[in-house]
């Protein structure tokens, strides 16, 4: 009997565990016997996206969508762009103009009124709050965009130049 030599050995099988499998795979393999009852890791385990945590990194986020869309607008009134694409660029400019201000418009819209309400209530609602350290970064992210587009766009007037 293949199962009672192994019973009395230290770090061997026991009888419990051995009704999972056959004795001759159990002793062949040399491993624990019932391999579909372990937890294995598997190989990557990708950590889940909640609504709550994309939307508070939106809301932290926003100030760098408002310096993206100015930093596209400010890089399509560049003269270097005119005289490598000659009329192209003219066309070009006349189709992105409105979406640039549209653009603008919606990002500083959702920046300035949205992102600050909706994060306080993504990190004063229980159900939705994230970490403390997770809210902190999002405060600074949020802080370091507004910090830019102060010295970026208002004090160097970069608006009045775009018109």
């Amino acid at each position: 009997m293949l199962n009672d030599q192994y019973v009395d050995q230290p770090g061997s099988l026991n009888a419990g565990s051995m009704a999972c499998l056959p004795a001759t795979v159990a002793v062949n393999a040399g491993r624990s016997p019932c391999w579909e009852n372990m937890n294995r890791p598997t190989a990557v385990e990708m950590p889940r996206l909640s609504v709550p945590l994309a939307l508070g990194w939106l809301c932290a986020l926003s100030p760098f969508g408002v310096l993206f869309v100015v930093g596209t607008a400010w890089l399509h009134q560049q003269p270097g762009w005119l005289t490598t694409f000659g009329p192209f660029a003219d066309g070009y400019r006349l189709v992105m103009l409105p979406v640039l201000n549209v653009a603008w418009s919606l990002s500083m819209m959702f920046a300035v009124y949205a992102a600050g309400p909706l994060w306080l209530l993504l990190v004063c609602g229980r159900r939705w709050r994230r970490s403390w350290k997770v809210h902190a970064m999002q405060l600074i992210t949020c802080g370091a965009g507004w910090v830019l587009i102060w010295v970026l766009i208002i004090q160097s007037d970069l608006l009045s130049k775009l018109g």
